[in-house]
Parts: C-alpha cells; structure tokens; sequence
C-alpha cells in the first residue's frame, strides 16, 4: 500500500496545529536531522554555525495576549 505524503491546505488556514502535531510525531532524532539539513542548505556544509544572539523588547500589552486557557487549547504540549 502506497502511503500519502502530502497534503494541500489553504493559505487561509491555521495549520499551526497541524504542524505541531507532525513535529511531536517525530524522534528527536529526526527533528534534530531535520534541522541539520536546513542548516546544511542555508549555510553550505561547514562543520561551524555563526552564534548570533539578540534580544529584543516585545511591544504587546499583557491585555493583548491569548488568555492561557485559550493559548493551551490551541498550542497544546502533547
């Protein structure tokens, strides 16, 4: 049986969700490889990756932020 290894959506969807849901699918190792191989593109094969860090002040009111029920529901941990 031929397994589907895609799937279409609409720009105008949330598929925050669905991502998620497939990243929590993974092994650690697999995301970790995942991320090896982006880097891998961005930066060339080099053994080195370019340590940047900067902070930044967010500029949101704590009445703008998602009620924590709410942010649960749609961010969910497992």
């Amino acid at each position: 049986m031929i397994a589907k290894v895609y799937s279409k959506h609409s720009l105008k969807e949330d598929t925050d969700l669905l991502d998620i849901a497939y990243w929590n699918g993974k092994t650690p190792k697999e995301r970790w490889n995942a991320v090896q191989a982006l880097r891998e593109q961005f930066y060339g094969l080099n053994d080195r990756v370019e340590r940047v860090i900067s902070m930044r002040k967010l500029r949101q009111n704590p009445e703008d932020a998602l009620p924590m029920e709410e942010f649960r529901r749609k961010y969910p941990s497992n």
